[in-house]
């Protein structure tokens, strides 16, 4: 399932909740190329933590998180 900008993810190991903040048709991990998410926690459950996280889009749509 590819997602959308602004989409809200549940990571179902920790039960946090991220936003997408550049979807996998414009991001891609510079050593292979590969397209990839940047994505942090949501605002809501940030607490002042807005580290940018970016993980491939293989990883991302495996299952470990689900739209929420």
């Amino acid at each position: 399932m590819a997602y959308q900008v602004d989409d809200v993810l549940l990571h179902r190991k920790t039960g946090r909740r991220y936003r997408i903040l550049i979807a996998a048709d414009l991001c891609r991990l510079e050593g292979s190329g590969e397209p990839a998410y940047a994505y942090r926690l949501d605002d809501a459950a940030s607490g002042g933590d807005f580290t940018v996280w970016v993980r491939a889009a293989r990883e991302m749509e495996d299952g470990r998180f689900e739209p929420g």
